[in-house]
């Protein structure tokens, strides 16, 4: 069985104008296993409940968007690929590396 990050890296050695993509998307993969540890503990993680605040789309946010979305970002903004990334969780775009390739959007 293969897993992401091999067939990942497979598909960007194949096709290296696709290394940029595949790295972004092992990042949002990481970062997903890191919210399902979260989401494993449950209460004992405080990530449920309202965060008290709204979206941009005027929705009330949820402590697990306000965390998956502080995640993504750190994480994003840290990837040499990315320039910029938006979410709905943010009023407005963020700047992330001059030399990236990417803008990554997402709903946490």
């Amino acid at each position: 069985m293969t897993t992401l990050p091999q067939f990942l890296q497979t598909l960007a050695k194949n096709h290296p104008n696709l290394m940029p993509t595949c790295n972004v998307i092992e990042t949002v993969a990481s970062v997903g296993v890191d919210i399902t540890n979260l989401l494993r503990k449950g209460a004992l993680a405080d990530i449920h409940g309202e965060a008290g605040e709204t979206n941009v789309q005027g929705e009330a946010q949820k402590k697990l968007d306000v965390i998956a979305n502080d995640l993504l970002l750190k994480a994003l903004t840290t990837n040499a690929h990315c320039a910029g990334v938006a979410s709905e969780e943010l009023d407005d775009a963020t700047s992330a590396n001059a030399d990236g390739e990417l803008l990554v959007l997402f709903d946490p």
